[in-house]
């Protein structure tokens, strides 16, 4: 191998290893955000069970229609890495000038009362979108980006987006838990939110580079090193395979399952509030339990070459008969808990764990 080929490898891999770690790195900065907003929307609408389900229903919301949208969008991109780089231009300064836009919005809102229902409601939704609408809306973008950027083809992206989303998810994660147990105690929230916007803005620094220095760039999918494939030459070599369940089907199962996986997490929410009390703590722990899970099963999705006849049903009758043994339990947990915690010393080291 010549000093050449040796040199063009190493390049390969460094940029293969900036992107990997740069995508665990946003989400880790997207599960921090998400803890800081939530300590910053409870100032205008009150720490109780009702004000997180709006302020996670606006952040999922926004990560939807981000989705939605950039994912139809990015079937026609031609540069999707430059794209994905301005998205997280857009991420990072917003999160960066983000105390300011709060304070401004607080004077605006200071004679709301934000009282339940009626009002909590439509000022809550109100606030919670004109903070958390647009950076949420890029954030959901960002993924499906990414994914075009990184393909090779149609066959290899389905497994590519399942490892992406995994590593985006495990890196948020441990965001989550980032956040609330050092981060928010240590700098405070404002210099938090500034300091976690670095790491969207060199999110776009690094992705603007690589796709002006590496228009064509090799990128590694599994352990081999593979050259990109234009959309032009992709057209004429994927073939279109016909789905097993009409598309309404999927589309049915897919939002029956963020409802129910939502519904989950807020009563699980209220369970650990009772149990350890209703702290951005316990949140943190509830989101970083619920969202490594999720990373867990992407990644080990990531790795099937194909999809098992049947799995679908299979996946949600795992779902419903596990849903069904914790059922007769739930009531019962604040009690478990309080058992374990009486276990633990009132120290810090019994705090922490």
């Amino acid at each position: 191998m010549s000093n050449l080929d040796l040199a063009c490898k190493m390049k390969v891999l460094l940029a293969t290893g900036g992107v990997w770690c740069l995508v665990f790195a946003t989400g880790v900065a997207g599960l921090v955000y998400q803890v800081v907003w939530q300590n910053y929307l409870t100032r205008l609408l009150g720490n109780d069970t009702s004000c997180t389900a709006i302020i996670l229903g606006t952040f999922l919301g926004g990560l939807s229609v981000g989705y939605y949208v950039c994912g139809r969008w990015s079937r026609r991109a031609t540069d999707p890495f430059l794209v994905y780089g301005l998205l997280e231009a857009i991420i990072g300064f917003w999160c960066l000038l983000f105390p300011n836009i709060f304070e401004l919005w607080s004077s605006v809102t200071k004679l709301w009362s934000f009282s339940f229902p009626f009002h909590l409601v439509w000022q809550g939704l109100t606030s919670s979108i004109l903070l958390l609408a647009l950076p949420t809306m890029c954030m959901g973008g960002t993924i499906p980006f990414l994914t075009k950027g990184l393909s090779t083809s149609l066959n290899d992206s389905t497994s590519l987006h399942a490892r992406v989303y995994a590593v985006n998810t495990a890196g948020g994660a441990f965001g989550a838990l980032l956040g609330s147990f050092y981060m928010i105690p240590a700098y405070g929230l404002p210099d938090t939110m500034r300091l976690t916007s670095v790491i969207n803005l060199a999110a776009a620094l690094f992705f603007t580079a690589y796709t002006r220095l590496t228009p064509r760039p090799p990128v590694l999918l599994g352990s081999k090193l593979s050259r990109r494939i234009p959309a032009r030459e992709q057209r004429g070599t994927d073939v279109k395979k016909k789905l097993s369940y009409p598309k309404w089907v999927l589309y049915a199962v897919a939002f029956s399952s963020g409802f129910y996986v939502m519904t989950l997490e807020n009563v699980i929410v209220r369970l650990v509030g009772l149990s350890i009390g209703n702290s951005i703590y316990s949140f943190s722990i509830v989101v970083g339990t619920f969202i490594s899970a999720i990373a867990v099963g992407s990644l080990v999705f990531s790795r099937w070459k194909t999809v098992p006849a049947g799995f679908l049903y299979g996946n949600q009758l795992a779902i419903a008969s596990s849903l069904l043994i914790m059922y007769p339990w739930l009531d019962s947990w604040p009690y478990f808990y309080y058992v374990i915690r009486a276990a633990l010393r009132p120290n810090d080291i019994g705090f922490f764990c």
